[in-house]
């Protein structure tokens, strides 16, 4: 019995946790914007009279989606709520921030478990230098860092037929 309450405690914990990160990850947003997709065969008066409950005002249709783009004065959800209780419309949701994220298009990228390790070696997962993590800070300046590694062999007979060349990499 204790076992079984211990169990059910876990999955309840885990399953809270699960959804305070998820609302978490779904990230910041602008205030006073939304973006709002009305339902298939609304007019132009109705979708003019959605936006008019709700004192919004349109910035841009996206013409292929035929999501609008709305500015307003009031609280994001509450202006979301009246939204989404509109029969006239499909869908509204907040005007999420997205950050693009950096990384390289080297065709060999995966194979550098140093730079983000995801286990994919059968390494351990994030023993890495976390790289993609900087390069969302900086991806550099004009600086350039010059490595003298003379440690190698090039034409050790073990070594010369295995050695790589970045083909993308800049000579000089």
């Amino acid at each position: 019995m204790r076992t079984r309450i211990l169990s059910t405690t876990l999955v309840i914990a885990s399953a809270w946790l699960t959804t305070s990160d998820q609302v978490q990850a779904a990230g910041e947003y602008v205030a006073g914007e939304a973006l709002v997709k009305y339902r298939y065969g609304a007019s132009a008066a109705g979708t003019r009279s959605a936006r008019q409950a709700v004192d919004a005002r349109r910035v841009r249709r996206f013409a292929r989606s035929g999501v609008e783009h709305v500015r307003f004065d009031g609280k994001v959800e509450d202006v979301l709520a009246r939204f989404k209780n509109d029969p006239r419309v499909e869908y509204a949701e907040p005007n999420y921030i997205r950050q693009a994220t950096v990384i390289p298009d080297d065709a060999e990228f995966q194979k550098q478990w140093a730079l983000v390790n995801t286990g994919q070696s059968g390494g351990m997962a994030d023993a890495d230098i976390d790289a993609d993590q900087a390069w969302d800070i900086t991806t550099g300046g004009t600086v350039v860092v010059g490595v003298i590694d003379s440690g190698i062999d090039h034409l050790h007979p073990d070594l010369a037929a295995n050695m790589w060349v970045n083909p993308g990499g800049v000579p000089g």
